[in-house]
């Protein structure tokens, strides 16, 4: 339980890491 805890936690990190990449880069276009 604690290792598919810590997938969907590591998951839930990078989608928010690359949606907030995402949006810096489109405010430096």
């Amino acid at each position: 339980m604690d290792e598919e805890y810590d997938v969907i936690v590591l998951g839930t990190g990078l989608k928010e890491c690359i949606l907030s990449g995402l949006l810096s880069v489109d405010r430096l276009k």
